[in-house]
């Protein structure tokens, strides 16, 4: 019997390691630090890991539950994982590979730490391909895995095989990035078209924060597009409940201002609000006009109330008007009296004694 159980173990072991030997594996590389770009401005001290790449189905884990959230997907090829700033490592996962960690050793608040992520090469796989990048307009910046690699069109007839994230840059336009998989063998090329980027020097927001007020928002984030503002927050409560979400802008230097929001679209007004990264696109072009505003000291504020509830009658109005009630009915009740009250004299002292 003890023969049999140790044959059924050799024979797993052997078969684990058999199944572990045809595991793929990832590579994966930091970008370079001037690479490193704060893509998202939030009010938390969450950092941002950023992670590029053409493998699908990743999952990720912390070994100290340091992922706060995670944005992105297969089909953009990018990942962003809001993690505490603590040290820590992510373990990246997928069917078919091994798992490997990335290990943030040093982490600060609101840091942004890229990588890129792609499946090792085997040996008997590896060689070159050619690579040409087009892109219109032309003179663009290029950079693959965060090197610098001349101006577009870019052509390499010899570039290692493998997953490559190629940077464009253009004064004027938006900085574009994408992964690029080079094949042994094969010319792959691309075009890209650049998108114009709003000129932020000219295009002035003025917001630096965003305040919640009450019990019943949770955290916050603000982003910037092109002459808007997006707003996120979690809203905690109850999910059948309906709440009104307002915004309302402020000054931290002038009492005075006091701007309600009007070209608002999202998750604002009445509705059911509850639960975690609810959006609200403001408008800031329409409601501003070009250029935005000249201040530079505005915050906002958000406030979620349950639809139907007022304070005031809780712990102001309520009890008042109660209160009126009772002397109201005590009074239909027991009506007052309005003779003059009685005084009663002492007894008369006895006579004839």
């Amino acid at each position: 019997m003890k023969t049999s159980a140790k044959l059924v173990l050799v024979l797993l072991t052997i078969s684990a390691s058999y199944i572990n030997a045809q595991l793929r594996e990832f590579v994966i590389k930091e970008l370079p630090k001037e690479e490193k770009t704060q893509v998202i401005a939030r009010q938390t001290d969450e950092a941002i890991v950023t992670i590029h790449t053409i493998v699908k189905g990743l999952s990720f884990t912390s070994n100290t539950g340091g992922i706060v959230e995670q944005r992105g997907s297969d089909a953009e090829g990018k990942y962003l994982l809001f993690v505490k700033p603590e040290k820590q490592f992510i373990t990246v996962k997928a069917l078919g590979f091994k798992e490997e960690n990335i290990r943030l050793t040093s982490i600060e608040p609101r840091g942004n730490y890229q990588f890129t992520l792609q499946e090792k090469i085997p040996e008997m796989e590896k060689g070159t391909g050619k690579l040409s990048i087009i892109t219109n307009p032309s003179s663009a910046d290029v950079s693959i895995d965060g090197i610098p690699a001349g101006k577009s069109p870019y052509n390499s007839p010899q570039i290692t095989v493998g997953s490559k994230l190629i940077g464009l840059s253009l004064l004027g336009y938006r900085d574009t990035t994408l992964v690029i998989s080079v094949e042994k063998d094969k010319n792959i090329s691309r075009v890209i078209n650049m998108l114009p980027q709003f000129d932020v020097v000219k295009y002035n927001y003025g917001i630096t924060s965003i305040v919640p007020l009450g019990g019943l928002i949770g955290r916050t984030a603000l982003e910037y597009t092109e002459k808007s503002v997006i707003i996120r927050y979690d809203l905690n409560g109850a999910p059948d409940e309906d709440y009104e979400v307002s915004l309302v802008m402020k000054s931290k230097t002038d009492s005075k201002i006091k701007h309600t929001p009007k070209f608002v679209s999202g998750d604002i007004g009445e509705g059911k609000f509850y639960g975690r990264d609810r959006q609200i696109v403001w408008n800031f072009d329409q409601e501003f006009g070009s250029g935005g505003l000249d201040n530079d000291d505005l915050f906002i504020e958000i406030t979620a109330e349950e639809v139907g509830i007022s304070n005031w009658w809780y712990f102001g109005g309520g009890t008042s008007l109660a209160g009126i009630l009772v002397v109201v009915l005590w009074d239909k009740i027991f009506p007052p009296d309005d003779s003059p009250p009685v005084i009663h004299q002492p007894p008369p002292r006895p006579t004839g004694l």
